[in-house]
């Protein structure tokens, strides 16, 4: 089977590593000059509570307060989350098969795995 008969969507192969270093670097200001990092932040309410959209990225807060930056999608039996703290200093790609249309919406998956972007805790002496 041929994915690129989905136009796009099968144009590019990569791990969960490389994802991860494309988006340390776009978010982190390694790939754009200072004025396109600004459009690129520059987000509009989607109109889902804690989410908003930009060019081609989404913020969500998470319950705990933390904004990640990211984007999702896939294709016939597969679907991709990819989340980063501003910073990436706390980054998670999870690929995964899926039934059609049997997967976990964006702001529930985010939901189940907002831990990994928590501050750590301070501990008591």
């Amino acid at each position: 089977y041929n994915p690129s008969r989905a136009a796009a969507a099968g144009g590019m192969i990569s791990t969960a590593a490389d994802l991860n270093q494309f988006f340390a670097e776009l978010l982190t200001g390694a790939l754009l000059r200072p004025a396109e990092q600004r459009e690129l932040t520059t987000t509009a309410p989607t109109g889902t509570p804690g989410v908003d959209a930009g060019l081609g990225l989404a913020r969500y807060t998470l319950s705990n307060g933390t904004a990640v930056w990211g984007k999702d999608g896939g294709f016939h039996g597969y679907h991709t989350w990819s989340f980063h703290t501003p910073s990436a200093s706390h980054q998670l790609t999870v690929s995964m098969t899926v039934a059609l249309n049997n997967r976990p919406t964006t702001p529930d998956f985010l939901a189940t795995v907002a831990t990994a972007f928590a501050p750590p805790k301070a501990t008591e002496h």
